[in-house]
């Protein structure tokens, strides 16, 4: 059996490339990643410590998406840090933005509390204010959120001497030295974040914000304010208005003689019904002015242009 040899000639000799050139060529095509998935990350840590700027939290993160705010995540820093933190360098604060905050809460919620109430007292007037702008009801709002979870302050400490060990110890204050608790700093975030709103985006979208998160919730203005002498106070704006002093009429009743009678009473100035209130007394006609005070309202308020 005869077996036939064949040689190549050197120069078609199939030899593998070095390794350095294929990785040159992989790259070339994209097909090979020039560094590993820890210097990128390492890498992009570099970057934003370069620039000052340091990696949002996914808490922080998922605050911004879920009220829907188009902050960076510096300025979402900001507004989560109360003046009282303490970090290894000095941070930008929230007490800015809480000052503008308040100031524009104020401003919209007041101008909602004079269309929708118009009969109120003034005197009455920051107490109604008080129950939808105040500290505890931006921290309930702020809890609703998440903002515990994300805001940033240091508690309060006071130095203790202890003479049995011989050393001197920092423990935390007490509710009674001192305010500063978590649900003022969460109360005082949702201040700032509604100032950093307002800068950010303008007015229109700060009071759009107020509106549906703030002044959509159920309030029960009858319980906030108390009037000594109703009547007289409603006989006065009547006065005011060169309107008929109010009186009350009885409308309807049903079972006067039973254990739970109920009397249909309405307010009047002159032809003119101003309200009406069910009654299980007669007698009650201070709670009806009241009543009427409070309750007369007008329905469907809309965010003034």
């Amino acid at each position: 059996m005869l077996r036939r040899t064949f040689a190549l000639p050197p120069l078609a000799r199939l030899t593998p490339p070095p390794l350095p050139c294929t990785a040159t060529n992989l790259t070339s095509l994209a097909l090979l990643h020039t560094t590993h998935p820890w210097q990128e990350r390492r890498s992009r840590k570099q970057v934003l410590a370069a620039i000052g700027a340091k990696e949002p939290t996914p808490a922080l993160v998922a605050l911004g998406a879920r009220l829907g705010l188009p902050f960076n995540p510096e300025l979402l820093r900001q507004i989560v840090t109360h003046h009282s933190f303490v970090g290894e360098v000095e941070e930008p604060n929230n007490r800015r933005l809480e000052y503008l905050g308040k100031r524009v809460l104020s401003l919209y919620v007041s101008e909602y509390v004079h269309i929708k109430y118009p009969f109120l007292p003034k005197e009455n007037f920051s107490q109604v204010l008080a129950g939808y702008i105040g500290n505890a009801t931006l921290a309930n709002l702020g809890r609703e959120v998440g903002m515990q979870h994300v805001v940033r302050w240091t508690e309060p400490t006071r130095i203790v001497h202890d003479p049995e060990r011989t050393l001197t110890i920092a423990c935390s204050q007490t509710a009674a030295e001192d305010q500063l608790t978590q649900s003022a700093v969460v109360g005082k975030a949702m201040a700032s974040l509604i100032g950093a709103l307002y800068r950010e985006r303008g007015p229109e979208s700060a009071k759009r914000f107020v509106h549906m998160h703030i002044l959509s919730r159920e309030l029960n203005v009858r319980d906030l304010i108390e009037i000594h002498n109703p009547k007289r106070y409603l006989t006065w704006l009547m006065r005011r208005q060169n309107r008929k002093e109010p009186e009350s009429r009885l409308l309807s009743e049903t079972g006067r003689t039973s254990v739970s009678p109920v009397f249909v009473v309405g307010v009047f100035s002159g032809e003119e019904k101003l309200g009406e209130v069910c009654l299980l007394v007669l007698d009650m006609m201070t709670y009806l002015f009241l009543t009427f005070i409070v309750c007369t309202e007008i329905h469907q308020v809309s965010a003034p242009r």
